[in-house]
């Protein structure tokens, strides 16, 4: 191993400022940083200059196999409404639905979540008929993400998707958030 070690090119890597990290003398394990700088110069590595374009702060990836990713415009955050199917997911229109609204509640200190001030165990079933088309509006009151699922149900996740809402079976919620689904039982 120490062999393979030796024939690393560690230039730039400085380790003597951490307890137990001094390797004076051991062969192939000289870390001296350069006279700027405690950190790795990693552009002096095969494959690892990461230096933008002169036009740009941003790397280069346009040079790098199967990175080209055109003049794409990248959101800082993704979302929920990014999400859309590639077909229709409305439902039957002649089913009128039945709403159920829910307030997602805990206590943050002991990480208790319930419905509606009731834990689980406490709180009564919501009983769904076979056919029947159900909305949920699920309001988070914490100030804790919390992610949901449905048992055996996917369900369209109501989002400015409109018509092509995705379908899913987990989520998230965040803080204060609230979020509508929608499904038939079938």
């Amino acid at each position: 191993m120490m062999r393979e070690m030796g024939d690393m090119n560690m230039n730039g890597m400085n380790m003597n400022s951490m307890k137990g990290m001094k390797m004076n003398g051991m062969k192939g394990m000289e870390m001296k940083g350069d006279s700027n700088s405690n950190k790795m110069d990693m552009n002096k590595m095969d494959g690892m200059n990461m230096k933008g374009d002169s036009n740009s702060n941003k790397m280069n990836m346009n040079k790098m196999d199967g990175m080209d990713m055109g003049q794409m415009d990248l959101p800082s955050e993704f979302n929920y409404d990014m999400l859309r199917s590639i077909t229709p997911t409305t439902l039957d229109s002649n089913l009128i639905p039945r709403e159920v609204k829910l307030k997602l509640t805990g206590n943050m200190l002991r990480y208790i979540w319930s419905f509606d001030d009731k834990t689980l165990s406490n709180s009564d079933k919501i009983l769904i008929r076979k056919g029947e088309k159900v909305r949920f509006v699920l309001q988070n009151t914490t100030m804790m993400r919390h992610p949901m699922h449905l048992h055996g149900h996917y369900f369209r996740f109501i989002n400015a998707q409109g018509e092509y809402a995705p379908l899913k079976h987990t989520f998230d919620i965040k803080p204060m958030e609230t979020i509508t689904i929608e499904f038939e039982a079938n």
